[in-house]
């Protein structure tokens, strides 16, 4: 008597080859993170529009004599929970610490064989004496980053738009400092699977779409292809730095700052726990408009963090001292046309003009709220000017 059926599921993750020609605008992003040497930042790798993603295949690049990078996904979930949701899956049944998955018909009856066996899946699958407890793949290449790949059984919806999460250390030893992380696409060199030896790039997501034959190249469409992918890929970057501390006396009634470190957590309840209860309000102007934080009705405010780079207006019901630890944020702040309410990152002092010396002749006047009255810098007029020091403050 033949033995029973077992169908071991694996997904050649690797070699996937996408036929396809056109590619829908799907875009990718890495999100860029700012930590101490100690800590493991959590990067996620999105995508705008997650509908019909059925899989994904590019390589991450980035300094790994620096950086270790592990990945994760609950977006392409394990064999197990994958299976879990098919409406063809039976109760799993366990043997020896393998899961048994038995297939069902149309009419949910255990699927047979030519040989009326069962036919069970089996999970996790083992490939060259590995198991396989998730479709997804992650292959350091020596030097220069990681291949990623990874595959879902069903399409996904929109609930979800983080494919992976990146967890990214900073080796000891390693420089403190800023670190690209970019995606390119995946290049192959296995003639066995039929790529040519001096390499090939592939696409790097896919959908699928149920509707269509599995034979048929529309049933399996380009989201995202080799070719016009950079217009596609926001690339990000994590840094590390040590914690600066920052101190900020704040008076009873409005108050004018900005923070010169970069909190771990941006959340304004976050960034502003040591004060609860000792303030009325928070206001911002950012693009072109004002935000504004109200602690009685965090539902309706439309602020919600804060962070270096802006100015801050806050109301205060008491003097208090807000004390404040994060990491050294980026020296540049991005400037429109008009007014920009914006912080100085920096913790020495520096004249007006030095500290602006990079948009020389770009601005009209600098104003600073500073012990409770306004102060001015008027390029044109500096020795009629009064604002000396450089802090929150507007410019135009």
């Amino acid at each position: 008597m033949k033995p029973r059926n077992i169908i071991t599921v694996f997904m050649a993750l690797a070699i996937l080859i996408l036929i396809e020609p056109n590619a829908f605008p799907v875009t990718l992003s890495i999100e860029s993170k700012s930590g101490t040497p100690d800590q493991t930042l959590e990067v996620p790798i999105t995508v705008d529009d997650p509908s019909g993603i059925a899989g994904a295949a590019f390589t991450v690049e980035y300094d790994s004599s620096a950086l270790s990078i592990t990945v994760e996904s609950v977006f392409f979930n394990t064999f197990l929970d994958q299976l879990l949701l098919l409406s063809t899956i039976g109760i799993p049944e366990e043997d020896d610490g393998i899961i048994k998955i038995p297939v069902l018909d149309e009419n949910g009856n255990p699927k047979l064989d030519d040989y009326s066996i069962p036919i069970y899946i089996e999970v996790p699958p083992e490939v060259d004496g590995i198991q396989y407890f998730q479709p997804l793949l992650a292959n350091e290449v020596s030097g220069t980053g990681m291949r990623i790949s990874a595959a879902r059984f069903t399409p996904a919806d929109s609930s979800n738009s983080t494919l992976f999460t990146l967890y990214v250390t900073l080796k000891s030893g390693a420089q403190l400092g800023t670190y690209n992380i970019n995606i390119v696409p995946t290049r192959l060199y296995d003639t066995v699977a039929g790529y040519d030896a001096n390499g090939e790039t592939i696409d790097l997501l896919i959908g699928a779409d149920p509707d269509q034959e599995v034979t048929s190249a529309s049933a399996f469409p380009v989201l995202l292809d080799d070719d016009g992918y950079t217009n596609h890929v926001n690339n990000g970057y994590v840094t590390f730095m040590d914690v600066i501390n920052q101190e900020i006396d704040l008076s009873a009634g409005w108050n004018l700052i900005s923070l010169r470190q970069q909190p771990s957590d941006i959340s304004i309840d976050s960034v502003l726990e040591v004060i609860s209860g000792k303030y009325a309000s928070v206001w911002v102007y950012f693009d072109g408009s004002w935000r504004v934080y109200d602690p009685e009705n965090p539902g309706f405010s439309d602020l919600t963090t804060m962070e270096a780079g802006r100015g801050y207006w806050i109301n205060m019901d008491e003097a208090t001292r807000l004390n404040i630890s994060g990491t050294t944020p980026s020296n540049s702040v991005e400037l429109a046309a008009g007014w920009n309410l914006v912080g100085y990152n920096c913790s020495t002092s520096q004249s007006v003009a030095d500290a602006l010396a990079s948009i020389e002749g770009k601005y009209v006047s600098i104003w600073a709220y500073m012990d409770g009255s306004w102060k001015v810098y008027d390029p044109n007029n500096p020795g009629f000017s009064d604002q000396r020091c450089v802090r929150g403050h507007y410019r135009r």
